[in-house]
């Protein structure tokens, strides 16, 4: 949904550096939709596996990368690092946009060396480098804020979180005048609406729409309905996702098959329609272990009008407000999250408050519009700090 933003005078280069095609075309298209309607030339250089036709049919210059997420070996980073370097020096982009860690990391080293303007780093969630216990976390913890710190003090450069608590994590690395905090892509009113739920009896659906990976908890969640169905409670759960092999904590799909041989609990993979997801769901459920930003499924379930319950935890408190719009449980805590599901299954009075609480709250801050018009002022806050100078150019030329 293209956000209601005055264009500029004259178009100005804007590329976008993402890992992942389907992570561009989920997250970030609005803003690329928003951006140009402001007057910014739009380009998408990220690795394609699916999405290529859409992006390139919604009007967007694509530019395939061979660097892959989770990738952070010596060779690999100075290939993508060569590869950025050579984009960058061939389009001269007036400004690149970094999502994620690793885009940040390695897509600033290139920039600076192909001497691009202006950037803008968004923080998409610490992620697993700051949650992780494994042998290599530290070491890229440290190059992380090694990179924040450095980009967060040169002209130019603007970093976005999507959740107060990570810059505060990361500490005086940062220089707070050049962070702000958006948060996250937002979403689609007029594509993710309430529906209502029969009220006919039937077991209470929850749902989990996300990466198959360790770090959402969804063992946690399984552990919870197994316990719910063993006390005899109408309730089931139905995972939508894929496991995510670019991800250090990517569950194994036999793993997955699994579980969905319980009677109460369903793995259908992921959904080209999450839409529909949320109208077949009375629950929606996010028991990540960390590293969020701020989590795009619970938004579009807010916006959906269905009560919410995640962890309490960095960027899922930026949208579940305890008691009034969800319940906020501890982290990899079973015993607490069966609670929190019995209280919502055996009220559908409460399910429903919450609801309406929550599609409140989509609309009133998390409409892509909103957000979309937030991270172009923050580009135009680079642009205002080093001025363009020479007639715009073309991408591509």
């Amino acid at each position: 949904m293209t956000a209601d933003v005055a264009p500029a005078l004259s178009a100005r280069r804007l590329l976008f550096v993402v890992t992942e095609d389907w992570f561009f075309w989920q997250h970030y298209r609005a803003l690329a939709a928003a951006a140009r309607t402001a007057g910014f030339e739009v380009a998408v250089a990220t690795r394609v596996a699916h999405h290529a036709e859409r992006i390139e049919a919604a009007g967007f210059r694509l530019h395939p990368l061979a660097m892959r997420r989770g990738t952070f070996g010596p060779l690999a980073n100075l290939r993508a690092i060569v590869e950025l370097h050579r984009l960058f020096r061939r389009e001269r982009p007036d400004l690149v946009q970094l999502i994620a860690l690793q885009p940040i990391v390695l897509g600033g080293f290139a920039a600076r060396l192909a001497r691009v303007p202006r950037q803008v780093a968004t923080v998409t969630g610490l992620g697993f480098a700051f949650t992780s216990r494994t042998w290599a976390a530290p070491c890229i913890r440290l190059l992380v804020r090694a990179a924040l710190g450095r980009l967060s003090r040169r002209p130019g450069i603007q970093l976005i979180f999507q959740n107060p608590d990570d810059p505060a994590r990361l500490g005086p690395v940062i220089d707070g005048t050049r962070a702000s905090v958006v948060r996250g892509a937002g979403v689609d009113l007029e594509l993710f609406r309430p529906v209502p739920r029969p009220a006919a009896p039937r077991p209470v659906t929850v749902a989990i729409v996300a990466r198959m990976i360790e770090m959402k908890g969804i063992a946690t969640a399984v552990s919870a309905i197994e316990r719910l169905h063993g006390a005899g409670v109408a309730i089931r759960l139905r995972l939508v996702g894929a496991p995510d092999p670019g991800n250090p904590t990517s569950l194994a799909t036999s793993e997955l098959e699994t579980w969905s041989r319980h009677p109460a609990i369903d793995w259908t993979g992921p959904s080209e329609d999450v839409p529909g997801v949320w109208a077949e769901s009375d629950i929606a459920l996010l028991p990540s272990l960390g590293g969020e930003g701020t989590p795009n499924s619970l938004i579009e379930a807010a916006a959906s009008g269905r009560p919410l319950v995640a962890s309490d935890i960095p960027g899922c408190r930026e949208i579940v407000e305890a008691e009034r719009n969800g319940i906020l449980v501890p982290p990899g805590d079973p015993a607490a999250l069966a609670a929190a599901l019995r209280r919502l299954a055996g009220d559908a009075d409460l399910r429903q408050r919450f609801g309406l609480a929550a599609r409140q709250l989509a609309e009133s801050q998390f409409s892509a519009g909103h957000l979309a018009r937030q991270t172009i002022a923050v580009y135009e806050r680079t642009f205002a700090e080093v001025p363009r100078s020479g007639p715009p150019q073309p991408l591509g030329q």
